[in-house]
């Protein structure tokens, strides 16, 4: 039998997910990815992704709190820089905005394999 692909997510190394729940409800969850690298004296870097509130918990501080425990991660961590990968068509930009991410300094391109 197959594992399921979250066991996966949770047993790779570098990689934590940080969630909220209530009454044993997920009300969001965030990946952080924390990969090794040659530049900034092999200080790693994170990649955050699969962000995720539940919708009837939005606007309630759920995604603002699991984003915050994923960066503090990553900086306990000594990596030099977090990315952000979202989707485009949610309409998330002003939220991840007021976290302090911006889009001025780097662009993401995605190839897909079907």
């Amino acid at each position: 039998m197959r594992a399921h692909p979250f066991h996966a997510v949770l047993a790779h190394p570098g990689t934590t997910v940080f969630g909220a729940e209530g009454a044993g409800d997920l009300l969001g969850m965030v990946t952080l990815h924390l990969l090794p690298n040659v530049t900034w004296h092999g200080r790693s870097y994170g990649v955050i992704e699969n962000v995720f509130t539940h919708q009837n918990h939005r606007k309630r501080g759920v995604g603002r709190s699991i984003m915050q425990m994923a960066s503090d991660h990553a900086w306990k961590e000594t990596a030099y820089k977090v990315m952000l990968k979202a989707g485009q068509q949610r309409g998330a930009r002003g939220f991840y905005q007021a976290l302090e991410f911006t889009d001025v300094d780097k662009f993401a391109m995605v190839i897909r394999q079907d």
